[in-house]
């Protein structure tokens, strides 16, 4: 039996949506609309920076592993940009390491879907705004930095949505949290992750500081999302109860 990442086939047409305008207003925090300890059978759509962050630490990553397996939704855009970092002669020898990683770790063993079944009119208005967004905050629209992955895991995770399914988008990029969170799609950063570990029990607060600063010039978390030091991982329940987690509304 052949293992490799499994393809979504269209469950039905995607559905049409009214796109918004780019959002006047960039966020530079994350809205927090999922409890720290996270949702369970959640499908998560993950986004470029976050995989390669996954696939950094061993421990965290094999975590990572048991925790999302079949859970896991990579769009198709995000599988070709981590391709062309695992062979681009231009990329640091490190972070092509960390792509095959991907590839070979997360891709090839059918633990998350590769995804190709979105809204193509979506999509385009989608990376429209995001790059119009980054051209506002002086930033770079070309090359890797066009926001095709992540425009891609937002009308994914829009048509997941629209077919009932409880949707979380893992994500670093501010632009597409503010996007997504227009179309009522919770996005969390890789730090998130992280403290989502710590509740679970597979992490230490400080083994969890540990990865986020060795992963954090890969993944690049928003500089006001980044904890200054391990307490701020830290696990708030006293027993199997924690008030903070217990008081989010459920996600349906």
């Amino acid at each position: 039996m052949t293992t490799g990442p499994q393809r979504a086939t269209p469950a039905c047409m995607p559905k049409h949506r009214t796109i918004p305008p780019a959002p006047s207003v960039r966020r530079e925090t994350f809205q927090k609309l999922v409890p720290t300890r996270g949702w369970p059978d959640t499908i998560l759509v993950g986004d470029t920076g976050v995989l390669l962050a996954v696939c950094r630490e061993d421990d965290f990553r094999e975590a990572f592993q048991d925790r999302y397996a079949g859970r896991l939704v990579v769009a198709d855009a995000v599988e070709a940009e981590i391709n062309t970092i695992r062979t681009s002669p231009n990329k640091e020898r490190s972070l092509r390491e960390l792509a095959r990683s991907v590839r070979t770790k997360l891709f090839d063993t059918g633990l998350c879907t590769i995804d190709e079944d979105y809204d193509s009119g979506l999509f385009n208005a989608t990376l429209t705004q995001l790059q119009e967004m980054r051209r506002r905050a002086g930033k770079s629209t070309s090359g890797s930095d066009n926001h095709a992955g992540e425009a891609a895991s937002i009308a994914l995770s829009l048509r997941r949505k629209d077919e009932g399914e409880k949707v979380i988008l893992l994500t670093n990029d501010c632009d597409a949290n503010t996007i997504a969170g227009t179309h009522g799609v919770p996005a969390r950063h890789f730090v998130h992750a992280l403290a989502e570990f710590v509740c679970a029990g597979r992490l230490t607060e400080s083994r969890a500081f540990d990865i986020f600063n060795i992963v954090q010039n890969v993944t690049g978390v928003p500089a006001r999302e980044c904890p200054q030091d391990a307490d701020a991982l830290r696990c708030l329940a006293e027993g199997d109860v924690c008030t903070k987690c217990d008081s989010f509304p459920l996600p349906f």
